[in-house]
């Protein structure tokens, strides 16, 4: 995957347009509350489930965001899967 620092938006590495990344709440992956599923934690703020990018594929990522594309994302700029776009 990709990633504009600068917009928020995060791309496939095909450049297919995903998703703008934008938490109004501001939380960080520590202070979300752990869930049974691995890389996923719960926002009790929003009540919506927080899925970690860094194990994902540009497959999976589509697949979690056409079933729900409201769904809340963790991404790093410095995770192996995910290149800064360039501009």
């Amino acid at each position: 995957m990709q990633i504009d620092p600068v917009t928020g938006r995060l791309f496939t590495d095909s450049g297919r347009f995903l998703k703008k990344l934008r938490c109004p709440r501001q939380k960080t992956w520590n202070s979300l509350h752990p869930t049974d599923t691995p890389g996923t934690r719960h926002c009790a703020d929003c009540s919506n489930s927080v899925h970690d990018t860094a194990a994902m594929t540009d497959r999976e990522l589509v697949d979690l965001l056409e079933a729900n594309p409201h769904t809340c994302l963790k991404v790093s700029y410095t995770q192996a899967n995910c290149t800064v776009r360039p501009r």
